[in-house]
């Protein structure tokens, strides 16, 4: 009866956790012969299938996960059913830091030893000391008045995101959010020049050495949430998406369909290439400390020392196809290999979940000397595996299946960044009627003053960041017009 309960567990998971509607590219059959592909401002002729999918798999990925220190405040463990979108803007900040810390022509080789790309990653896990983690974002959500669990939309993430980058003076970045489907250069070039404030989270930061006095421009992300549509997209926009993904200061989009958030980073005529959260994995731990528990029943300062043993995410069965990527060291598989069972942890379930396949074994085809892989038994055992947080397959949507609400992202690491940017946009706009967004010098008049986010209008100290309090704006209006999608 217990298996079977588990076996019924198991299917209701799959169900509501996986979106069975993709292609993997094995023989390019989502591209036309001799047509281009454009990803995040790179083009690559359709028959490159290989190139593409490298690229891809270097995109950082982050899924639902389940079984991780319940978030502070909740019996909450996993992401499951709500966090689709907040996993979309993990993807995004991750790849914008990506560009800022490893460079634009950064590939992934797996278990990597780069120490930036290590601390990166560390940065999103799924544990309350991690800047971007999933803890953070859903308690920040509460002053865009979220509460923890529920849906966000394309521009609360946004939100949320702008007021935690506050907090990192490692990357120093700063995040403009353009309201009204208006883009305004003296609000972009305020915002970028703006200093950030003093405090900083030292355990997850390094502190900020002494600033200049004289104003610098910082690494700016641009995000501007759109209605494209009343209940569908407009096919009129299609020509202005595919020019967007051709400028070089592209980001992606946070969008999806109805009840479906995705990450999209190409297009390919109409199709839409995208990175899916919707995949239910094992949260695992990166670091070499054990998950901290936090009890449902208590405050999140009160932790608990019993750890989470750190599951392998891949170790669950599914009927998806790895990409043929030499940064894997795998080769396409349809089969379903056994579940890799955790008799150490009775709290953690066995019961094989909705995951990437299993990888080749070393005899297979991995080799066992490539850098950051060394056996367990051996003194150099290095407990990072990064395996979980590449896609191992593409996956595309047709652009007229798009949900109306999305929000275009771009990235402008100095000022000429953005001037190269503005001259670019009249070709973007030009391309639909009406344009996708208005491209304005100064504010209009009878427009409020702009004023730089640089932080907490209430300050809170940094043991308060720390605990979850609700440190946002609660005046602020998050625009509603937007939580469409999950």
């Amino acid at each position: 009866m217990q298996a079977l309960q588990a076996l019924s567990n198991n299917i209701m998971e799959t169900y509501f956790s996986l979106e069975a509607g993709f292609a993997d590219l094995d023989g390019a059959s989502a591209f036309k012969e001799g047509e281009f592909v454009y990803l995040l401002g790179e083009c690559f002729l359709s028959d490159k299938v290989d190139d593409i999918k490298a690229f891809s798999t270097s995109r950082l990925w982050f899924t639902y996960r389940k079984n991780f220190a319940a978030i502070g405040g909740t019996d909450l463990t996993s992401d499951q059913g709500w966090g689709c979108m907040l996993r979309c803007g993990q993807m995004l900040l991750a790849q914008t830091l990506s560009v800022i810390h490893l460079g634009r022509s950064w590939t992934w080789e797996r278990n990597s030893t780069d120490e930036s790309y290590r601390r990166l990653l560390k940065m999103f896990q799924d544990k309350r000391t991690s800047l971007y983690s999933l803890h953070q974002i859903a308690k920040m959500g509460v002053s865009e008045k979220k509460e923890v669990g529920q849906w966000f939309g394309p521009n609360t993430v946004a939100q949320v995101l702008k007021k935690l980058v506050v907090y990192d003076n490692w990357s120093q970045l700063a995040i403009h959010v353009a309201m009204d489907s208006i883009l305004i250069s003296d609000d972009v070039k305020a915002m970028a020049y703006a200093r950030p404030p003093s405090t900083y989270l030292e355990d997850i930061s390094t502190p900020r050495a002494v600033e200049e006095e004289e104003k610098t421009w910082r690494p700016l992300l641009i995000i501007v949430p759109l209605r494209l549509g009343l209940t569908v997209i407009n096919k009129c926009y299609l020509t202005a998406i595919q020019e967007y993904f051709k400028l070089p200061q592209c980001m992606g989009i946070l969008g999806g369909r109805p009840n479906h958030a995705v990450y999209f980073y190409g297009v390919s005529n109409d199709k839409m290439l995208y990175l899916d959260p919707h995949v239910c994995q094992d949260a695992i731990n990166i670091d070499n400390d054990s998950y901290e528990t936090i009890p449902s029943n208590q405050d999140c300062s009160e932790i608990s020392s019993k750890p989470i043993s750190s599951c392998q995410s891949h170790a669950s069965q599914t009927s998806m196809e790895y990409v043929s990527n030499p940064a894997n060291d795998v080769t396409s598989t349809t089969s379903s290999p056994p579940p890799i069972s955790t008799p150490e942890d009775p709290e953690v379930d066995a019961t094989p979940t909705t995951a990437l396949p299993e990888p080749l074994s070393d005899s297979e085809g991995i080799d066992d000397t490539s850098p950051g892989r060394s056996s367990a038994t051996s003194p150099s055992f290095d407990p990072f595996d990064d395996s979980s947080y590449h896609c191992p397959y593409l996956m595309h949507m047709d652009f007229e299946t798009l949900d109306p609400s999305l929000a275009l992202s771009f990235l402008c690491t100095c000022e000429d960044d953005y001037t190269d940017l503005v001259q670019r946009l009249p070709e973007i706009l030009n391309a639909s009627k009406p344009p996708l967004f208005d491209l304005l010098e100064k504010r209009p008049f009878g427009f409020p003053k702009f004023v730089p986010y640089t932080d907490f209008n209430d300050s809170k100290n940094i043991n308060e960041v720390n605990e979850f309090e609700d440190f946002g704006d609660s005046k602020f209006n998050s625009d509603e017009e937007f939580e469409v999608l999950s």
